[in-house]
């Protein structure tokens, strides 16, 4: 058979928290969510975006990007351009981004040291990768 439940009372101290606190908490919440929701702001509300140029441009870190000026624009590719400038010469990645760019490549990249590596990666068919860091064409 089964047992029965004993017909036990809480105390006074218990009753009081249960039934204020457990059963009327998330209906409490909701209502108070909704009135502030509801109630008129002193301050407009703001869509969380900043106005300007930069607007909606965070990076991963949450930092706005600085506004480079305007795309640099080349008669040919990186690859292109990198190809032409280590036809038969040994360079690291670090000479080749030089050579490149006295070569007449424009750039506004901070990183383009960089976009010369991954441009090497990537294309293995065009460059040939001699030893750690030093590529021919």
């Amino acid at each position: 058979m089964a047992k029965k439940k004993s017909a036990r009372k809480p105390s006074a101290k218990s009753t009081t928290s249960r039934s204020a606190g457990a059963a009327a908490s998330p209906k409490r919440k909701a209502a108070k969510v909704t009135a502030r929701r509801n109630q008129p702001s002193a301050k407009p509300a703001s869509s969380g975006r900043k106005a300007g140029p930069a607007a909606g441009k965070a990076s991963a870190k949450g930092a706005t990007r600085r506004s480079s000026g305007a795309r640099a624009k080349n008669a040919m590719t990186l690859v292109e351009a990198l190809a032409v400038v280590l036809k038969g010469k040994q360079m690291s990645v670090s000479e080749a981004a030089v050579a490149v760019q006295k070569a007449g490549y424009k750039t506004t990249a901070e990183n383009f040291r960089v976009m010369v590596n991954l441009a090497f990666i990537k294309n293995k068919k065009i460059f040939k990768r001699i030893s750690h860091g030093v590529y021919v064409a």
